[in-house]
């Protein structure tokens, strides 16, 4: 139960000392030089600080399992503890493995937390050392020639290193990430370094936005600095990898059976899947929830149905995904040691021919960390926990000011508009859409986009951003311009910031027992808001119950743009619109049948079973509502899984580029969009239509 209450930080803290996490089952504390360690072994009891698990030097952290007491009753303070302490195990320094690098999801016990965490060369994190997503799913052998003539999955390399078979499939092998061959030309400047465990390979908010920090240099005088881009990154630990690439999975004996080679390749159109199995394991779930959804039973307790037919995509408990965002920082916000740095690979857009293929080259640059997702499935959670955490100064006013301080509170008595255009106060500034007023046959829409003598010709925003962050929509996402972020559309809740500041006083108790005067810069991130157990609305209206913040739960460099603030229900997949509206609805009018169905669309289903005969549906907003689309899309809440192979990187644009590609036809100067040629989304989730 997530209930609202008001806790002074002494109260928090004599509540986490009640608090233990169940032991986890992180990796073998004892070093190797042989980079395949054995994960999952159980370490000794650790010690905590007021709760949060903060061991002395010797120890090293345990990774939580779930929340005591289990995550579906879990208050939002029990909520955000479990997610502090995920964090910190998360940000612990990864293992040395004897050989000149670092054994994969293992804390090191000899190091202490954020030790040299400020600074680009220091060891990597725990969760920096998971899998990138290329990594569990490689590119396609072959570039898309728009012919597909001699195409064969089985030809496509499995991820390096799982030739070396169960029951690690090479995990541990060192960074490297392959795309289609020639896809990446190689260095931008011309000499090859070793992979860094960074790869930040993504440039959007999954392709509805760019987004950047003025603080980094702003727009004010163009030309824009790719350097102020925010680039993103996805990554996923042991049980998550293992599952995918063990071929046993889905009862097949080959590796190339097996769920890690599905995804993009076409010839010219839209594709099914090419790999049998997962097809099969995707169109087994899209069949039950097809049948759930026009059942339309309330969440109020689970109901009975048939069992769902095997295979199908369920990722065992422990199973962790992680999203983050990083940009180029200034000289002095580096040393101000308040952001986590390290290098990250990123990607310079090159060319793009007619078959839609996207050249890059790469760099290996110091960057600084903006935003951290997790995402954990626990015993008690089989929908998964959403944590997300941010730095402390992203949102700032155009002088430079943070709107919020390191706990979370508003220090800003008028930020200003949420989204703001630009353009004149009244019914074009904010940017918003009318969600509220949606119905099955109607489509929300924009404000910017509508109300006007031409809805075809809608005005530019022209916010001057200064130090803020901004954002620019993508093809025919309106308006295009540049959109400043002035503050949350829904605040940090009270609750969750007492954890962070009982948080940041356990990690300035530690700082001061083993690492005296030394920076650490953990203590300037703070806990958004966490998601354990999800929430119901009705379709077409705002959600209107307690703590809205926790139901539309989003990060303020991740989710940025209207839809994804306050998300519920669906993006629709379909044309003109591709992902830029929402619908509660389970039927889009602006594609055939186009019928006047009144059936909600419910995007999380909580399953008391595995195999689905207990279940409760839910239209959950936020994180969990995003990732509960791509559960109804058979994939198990995960979008890494959704998507599949990684045929390319998706390079940094500058904020000039995208103002002259979005002049252009969306389908030929997208270049983000063209990083895949498959993502699937559930549509028209109504048997008999």
């Amino acid at each position: 139960m997530l209930s609202p209450r008001t806790l002074t930080v002494a109260i928090a803290i004599l509540l986490f000392t009640l608090l233990t996490c169940t032991p986890a089952k992180p990796p073998a504390p004892a070093a190797a030089p042989h980079p395949d360690v054995v994960l999952g072994s159980t370490p000794p009891p650790m010690t905590t600080i007021n709760g949060f698990n903060l061991p002395p030097p010797g120890q090293a952290p345990i990774f939580p399992t779930d929340i005591v007491g289990g995550a579906p009753t879990a208050t939002i303070t029990e909520a955000a503890m479990f997610a502090w302490n995920e964090f910190i195990a998360a940000t612990w320094p990864a293992q040395p493995n004897g050989s000149g690098g670092y054994n994969r999801d293992t804390p090191d016990q000899n190091s202490l937390y954020g030790q040299n965490a400020n600074s680009a060369g220091g060891a990597p994190l725990v969760w920096e050392t998971f899998r990138h997503k290329v990594e569990i799913f490689p590119g396609t052998y072959t570039l898309n020639t728009g012919s597909g003539s001699g195409y064969n999955p089985a030809n496509n390399q499995p991820p390096h290193g799982a030739t070396q078979g169960a029951p690690t499939f090479g995990y541990n092998d060192p960074p490297q990430y392959d795309y289609t061959p020639g896809i990446v030309t190689g260095p931008c400047n011309g000499t090859p370094t070793p992979a860094p465990w960074v790869n930040a390979d993504e440039n959007s908010q999954i392709f509805l936005t760019y987004m950047y920090a003025g603080a980094a240099g702003g727009m004010d005088a163009p030309p824009a600095q790719p350097g102020q881009q925010i680039l993103f990154m996805a990554k996923a630990n042991h049980v998550h990898y293992q599952y995918t690439v063990n071929p046993a999975t889905v009862g097949a004996t080959q590796l190339s059976q097996a769920l890690w080679n599905h995804g993009p390749f076409t010839a010219g159109a839209m594709p099914t899947s090419d790999n049998v199995a997962y097809s099969a394991a995707v169109q087994n779930f899209t069949t039950y929830a097809n049948t759930l959804n026009a059942m339309q039973p309330p969440p109020t307790q689970p109901v009975s149905v048939p069992a769902l037919m095997t295979p199908y995509i369920s990722f065992p408990a422990g199973t962790i995904e992680v999203k983050s965002a990083w940009r180029a920082l200034t000289t002095a916000e580096v040393s101000s040691n308040r952001f986590h740095m390290a290098t990250a690979r990123n990607y310079t857009f090159q060319s793009m021919d007619n078959n839609g293929n996207v050249y890059s080259c790469y760099s290996d640059d110091a960057y600084g960390l903006l935003a951290l997702h997790i995402i954990q499935k626990t015993p008690t959670a089989p929908y998964f926990i959403y944590a997300t955490f941010s730095q402390a100064d992203n949102i700032q006013t155009a002088g430079g000011q943070p709107v919020e301080d390191a706990d979370g509170n508003i220090i800003v008595s008028n930020p200003g508009p949420n989204l703001d255009t630009g353009l004149a106060p009244g019914p074009l500034n904010p940017e918003m859409a009318t969600l509220a007023t949606a119905t099955p046959s109607t489509l929300e829409s924009y404000n910017t986009a509508t109300n006007q003598p031409n809805p075809n010709n809608p005005p530019q925003a022209q916010c001057a951003p200064g130090s803020r962050l901004y954002i620019q929509n993508i093809g025919n996402y309106q308006p295009n311009g540049i959109i400043c972020v002035d503050q949350r559309s829904h605040s940090i809740p009270s609750d969750v910031i007492a954890v962070n500041q009982a948080a940041h006083q356990a990690i300035t108790t530690y700082q001061q027992q083993y690492a005296p005067g030394q920076p650490n810069p953990w203590l300037y991130y703070k806990l958004v808001n966490v998601q354990a157990s999800p929430i119901d609305k009705p379709p077409g209206v705002l959600y209107s119950g307690p703590v809205p913040g926790t139901y539309y739960q989003s990060n303020d460099v991740v989710e940025t743009n209207f839809n994804l603030q306050n998300f519920s229900g669906r993006l629709v997949a379909d044309a003109p619109v591709y992902g830029t509206l929402m619908s509660d609805y389970a039927d889009d009018p602006s594609n055939p049948p186009g019928f006047n169905s009144t059936i909600a669309f419910k995007n999380t289903f909580y399953l008391h079973t595995s195999t689905g005969t207990s279940v409760q549906p839910y239209n959950m907003g936020g994180c969990m509502g995003c990732h509960g689309n791509a559960q109804q899309a058979g994939d198990d809440f995960s979008f890494i899984m959704n998507v599949g192979r990684n045929n390319a990187p998706e390079p940094r644009l500058t904020a000039s580029q995208i103002m002259a590609m979005n002049g252009t036809t969306p389908a030929a100067a997208d270049v983000s969009m063209k990083k895949i040629n498959k993502f699937s989304l559930p549509q028209h989730a109504v048997p008999g239509h």
